[in-house]
């Protein structure tokens, strides 16, 4: 096969992939170069490596908070293992939640009006565990089959990283969080 083949090969196959909108339709056909930003979940569905995109735009704190589920993108879920993100709505606000295919769950809240130890305070019993990113106050509290990571943005504001999983997981859950968290910072316009 000459290298010209192999390389339209190579564009067809990874040009396979899951799309809602149906081969060949773009969903960002109305011309505004971008898609609507109700759009809460992602074709990505973690079966196959997502396409390089541009360094998404920075986002703050409170853009985040109406729309979590854009805290990481499909190539940053990708390298987690992470797929199927839902969003929800709790007691802390909106949420985005998504899965591993060993069943493991990661989840995201952002606390616009709380800073990381008064979200911590609901977890204080667990395991301190040692994690840390450079430049930013996290406090992780580790319990059985699920772990905590709670990430300072601000003196008033945190996000926090929740992972679950069984407990035969429970070794790489923290760890997952904190990957989850350096991620996020990437992409969040902090003061």
């Amino acid at each position: 096969m000459g290298i010209v083949s192999a390389a339209l090969l190579g564009l067809a196959i990874t040009g396979c992939g899951s799309d809602e909108n149906g081969p060949g339709d773009d969903p960002t056909a109305d011309g505004s170069g971008s898609s609507s930003a109700s759009d809460t979940t992602s074709p990505f569905d973690g079966s196959t490596q997502p396409e390089a995109t541009p360094s998404p735009e920075l986002v703050t704190s409170e853009e985040l908070a109406g729309d979590p589920c854009t805290a990481i993108n499909d190539i940053d879920a990708f390298a987690l293992g992470l797929t199927n993100p839902e969003e929800s709505e709790g007691d802390s606000g909106k949420t985005c939640n998504w899965e591993t295919r060993d069943g493991v769950s990661a989840g995201i809240t952002i606390h616009l009006s709380e800073d990381a130890e008064t979200v911590a305070e609901d977890w204080k019993d667990g395991r301190d565990t040692d994690a840390a990113i450079d430049g930013y106050t996290v406090i992780q509290e580790e319990f059985q089959a699920i772990c905590f990571t709670i990430v300072a943005t601000s003196p008033d504001q945190s996000f926090m990283i929740t992972t679950i999983g069984e407990e035969q997981y429970q070794s790489t859950l923290c760890p997952l969080g904190t990957s989850f968290a350096e991620l996020v910072l990437a992409h969040l316009e902090t003061a």
